[in-house]
């Protein structure tokens, strides 16, 4: 019975010999005699198997290798053991399109425009997020592969996909037992929020994630850390891919960078582009524009977003009496956050938690220097006194002093601002992120692969006992690249 499976790789790889040169092979059971197994071997691309009668595998190595080949394959009608072929991956997400998560958005577009049969999946769509996406919303063929159901199992048991993508870990933990009847790989992101604070009185909140999903997707390599506290195994498979901007904040539009800010005639424009929520920090960074205003520096403060947290920023401005420097101007399509970007002189993001910060990268961009908090993944995101200035969390008193050194300074504004750009442009550009997407996506579907995560699972799990002899007789079946 032809097995198909290359899985030997990842059993060799598995057993430390790492060096060994590996002949990627397909393996035929000739028969079985007693505790041992001839095998015939047979190159990819060669159908004459070529006989190898020493060859044996291991006694103990039987078990494992039955284990991995029944996970990787399933039976066809004739009865042979075959990877089956499919091309579908499927974004899960909670809500899409949605204003405050255009990464989705931007990637799905860019995979679809890539030639890949990308499809989202969504529990719900808001129809007044629709003005916001109006390079999604006038594709009719892209509005044909999102599926709006509340009934996720049924909607990924229709499309029967070869990978399913969940963008938040939160959504995986509810659904990820959606992913068993359609027996595709699953890909498990985490971005901020739901690894960071939610379910940190619960020890097993993730157990299921950390289980079932295939691998696991962090945007910072701060937030793979705070994974294994929060008890993700270390052999878990992951991947550290960033957060990009699109290209569109990459311009050639000339930045000024003017002296003289503070004053009544040029006020300092100070932005942030948020939710409006708790874990962005409004309450530290309009504390800090306090202090500036207190000093008799003049400000603008606009702020580009919104949320439940509405009612609690405006108080905390009026509070501190300076409403009148403090602009709230909603949610806006993308357009017109870069051109408040490109006419701001500062910008804050003061938040206690965040996975990496997309508007950060965004703002930079564009030229704009940044001060924001040390919170999570923004320490990786921003090069402190490079390409802005990063301060403790909780610190308006920090935010301020640095807010103030950049409105005295123009020629520091402008180093920090082109060192953004720069750096912005080499490592955190759409179009990288998606080509280490695509990989991620293609090594996680690839039989190798699997059979190499499966192996080192399963030898960690039960250590096959077996002597070092026995293990140099498998280590030789790797050699078997001449007839």
């Amino acid at each position: 019975m032809l097995i198909g499976l290359d899985c030997y790789e990842g059993l060799y790889r598995s057993t430390g010999f790492e060096n060994v040169p590996v002949l990627p092979v397909f393996v035929t059971r000739e028969k079985m005699d007693g505790n041992q197994q001839t095998l015939s071997v047979a190159s990819k691309g060669n159908s004459s198997p070529t006989k190898r009668p020493g060859s044996q595998l291991p006694a103990a190595a039987l078990p494992l290798m039955s284990r991995i080949r029944s996970a990787l394959a399933v039976e066809r009608p004739g009865g042979d053991a075959v990877p089956v072929p499919r091309d579908r991956i499927v974004l899960v997400t909670l809500g899409f399109p949605k204003f405050s998560e255009t990464f989705i958005a931007d990637k799905f577009l860019a995979l679809a425009d890539r030639g890949w049969d990308v499809h989202v999946a969504a529990l719900r769509s808001d129809a007044s997020q629709w003005t916001f996406f109006p390079e999604i919303q006038t594709r009719g063929d892209l509005r044909e592969r999102l599926h709006v159901s509340r009934d996720l199992d049924q909607t990924l048991r229709s499309l029967n996909p070869k990978l399913i993508h969940f963008e938040f870990g939160s959504l995986a933990r509810d659904w990820i037992h959606a992913t068993r009847p359609v027996r595709a790989k699953t890909i498990v992101s985490f971005r901020g929020f739901d690894i960071c604070h939610l379910g940190l009185d619960d020890s097993s909140f993730y157990r299921r994630v950390w289980k079932e999903a295939d691998a696991i997707h962090l945007v910072s390599n701060s937030l793979w850390k705070t994974a294994r506290v929060r008890g993700c195994p270390p052999n878990k498979p992951f991947f550290i891919i960033n957060d990009a901007a699109d290209e569109d904040f990459f311009t050639n539009d000339q930045r000024v960078y003017r002296e003289g800010l503070g004053t009544a005639e040029r006020p300092l424009r100070i932005l942030s582009v948020g939710r409006l929520v708790w874990q962005k920090g409004y309450e530290y960074a309009i504390q800090a524009v306090n202090r500036l205003a207190s000093e008799g520096i003049s400000l603008e403060y606009r702020i580009i977003g919104d949320g439940d947290q509405r009612s609690a920023v405006l108080y905390t401005a009026h509070d501190l009496g300076i409403e009148h420097s403090v602009k709230l101007l909603g949610a806006l399509p993308k357009k017109a956050v870069k051109g408040e970007m490109l006419q701001a002189d500062v910008f804050l993001l003061a938040s206690v938690t965040e996975g990496f910060g997309v508007s950060v990268i965004e703002a930079q961009a564009t030229g704009l220097p940044v001060v924001c908090s040390d919170a999570d993944g923004l320490v990786e995101n921003v090069a402190d006194g490079v390409t802005g200035f990063v301060v403790a969390r909780r610190d308006p008193e920090a935010l301020a002093t640095k807010l103030k050194v950049l409105t005295r300074d123009r020629a520091l504004r402008q180093r920090l601002g082109e060192a953004g750009r720069e750096r912005a442009g080499a490592k955190f550009r759409l179009q990288n992120q998606l080509q280490q997407i695509e990989q991620m996506y293609r090594q996680v579907v690839d039989v190798r692969y699997q059979a190499r995560q499966m192996s080192q699972e399963l030898l960690a799990e039960d250590p096959p006992n077996y002597p070092r002899d026995e293990q140099q007789v498998w280590q030789q079946e790797a050699t078997f690249s001449e007839p």
